[in-house]
């Protein structure tokens, strides 16, 4: 599948409250990307994207090298809107989190 007429979709990264995310490519810079969906109720509810336009101006100026880059927020022909961000590898943070409430459960730590 093709988004905004650019992005190749890759792979299912996750899905929650707000919108699935994928792995994609973006067919023009070659770059790969995190693709949000956001879903169509909340698409559809001109409070709730003002939040989400508000928020994204906020965060798209936020540079810090522990957190992914917010790029750009996207509508296509439909009305649906997408965030486009940087992409990082590894781990998820709730993996992440559940792996080391397992260590902590059973009395190992790691320290770094």
């Amino acid at each position: 599948d093709v988004i905004l007429g650019r992005y190749e979709l890759i792979e299912k990264l996750g899905s929650g409250a707000m919108g699935m995310v994928f792995q994609c490519k973006d067919r023009i810079s070659g770059e790969i990307y995190a693709l949000k969906m956001v879903p169509p109720e909340l698409s559809r509810d001109d409070e709730i994207m003002a939040q989400i336009k508000e928020n994204y101006a906020l965060i798209h100026n936020l540079k810090f090298p522990s957190i992914a880059s917010v790029d750009f927020l996207e509508q296509d022909q439909y009305g649906a809107y997408y965030l486009i961000m940087e992409f990082a590898s590894g781990v998820n943070l709730s993996r992440w989190l559940r792996k080391k409430r397992q260590q902590e459960q059973f009395g190992f730590r790691h320290y770094r």
